[in-house]
């Protein structure tokens, strides 16, 4: 974890919110079907590409439709946007809601994987 991590945690930030590698998304993805994938960009950006397996949430929506997806507290959330940042505030309003096991994915930029278009 960096310092601004750090600093973050310490003044508030959610620690319960983990930062997850490609890899190990990719593997973890591949591995356990139970994770639920969530791209938090708007429907257009969604449509132009995203990971395979994703459901489209937009961010504006995601606090009052998440239980359509994810009934279960403890599921696998992972999250993620275009760079991050709006990843980063959805995994906020998901933890703050009571989900257990939300990951930030970070950017759709920095896949490596490919992208279904």
């Amino acid at each position: 974890m960096g310092f601004l991590d750090n600093l973050l945690n310490s003044f508030g930030g959610n620690s319960s919110i983990k930062k997850l590698k490609y890899e190990d998304a990719a593997n973890n993805l591949n591995k356990d079907k139970n994770i639920i994938l969530i791209d938090v960009r708007e429907k257009y950006e969604f449509q132009s590409g995203h990971i395979k397996g994703a459901k489209n949430i937009p961010l504006s929506v995601v606090d009052k439709t998440i239980e359509t997806i994810a009934k279960d507290k403890n599921s696998t959330l992972y999250v993620y946007c275009q760079s991050g940042a709006r990843s980063a505030r959805a995994c906020q309003v998901l933890s703050t809601k009571g989900y257990t096991n939300v990951y930030n994915l970070g950017g759709i930029m920095g896949w490596p994987y490919g992208i279904v278009r």
